[in-house]
């Protein structure tokens, strides 16, 4: 087996030095998502290749996480990260959401009628400071880890902080 050896690119921002995140730029974690699109629903849902998993208590934590989506006020929200839009489709309110996958974002588009799905890189967000009330993200803190932050140097906002 080859051992790939990578170069960690370092960024400074104001007195902090830290990694680039770069999972939202490398090809191949692109070309992983385009291929999952059609079958991603299916981690939530424990079907096709997750069916034979158990996962104790999953269906109802699963059903509180869409429940407390869904409960948010309507608001102007940006989804950054949004996958197949299985949890963007409950958003009320203006809704944009994007993803660097095409095809998640074609997907979550025919969730979304009332809303827009963009393509776009989520750590260079196309979109003015104040744009939108609420920032919403199921999966993208998890990615991004401590190596990445917002804009602006702020922690990515995560599914637990989706009331604020």
């Amino acid at each position: 087996m080859a051992i790939r050896k990578s170069t960690i690119e370092m960024v400074q921002t104001g007195d902090v030095t830290r990694p680039r995140a770069a999972f939202a730029r490398d090809p191949a974690t692109a070309a992983y998502y385009e291929r999952r699109a059609a079958e991603y629903d299916e981690w939530y849902l424990g079907q096709g290749r997750f069916a034979s998993r158990e996962r104790p208590g999953w269906r109802s934590e699963l059903d509180r996480v869409v429940e407390l989506v869904a409960g948010l006020p309507a608001a102007r929200t940006l989804d950054v990260a949004c996958g197949s839009g299985f949890l963007t489709r409950h958003l009320r309110g203006l809704v944009v959401a994007l993803d660097q996958s095409r095809a998640m974002v074609a997907l979550t588009q025919s969730r979304l009628p009332r809303g827009v799905a963009l393509v776009g890189d989520a750590l260079a967000l196309p979109f003015a400071d104040g744009a939108f009330d609420r920032v919403l993200t199921g999966h993208l803190g998890r990615k991004v880890g401590s190596a990445g932050q917002a804009p602006g140097g702020r922690a990515p906002v995560s599914l637990s902080f989706a009331r604020r």
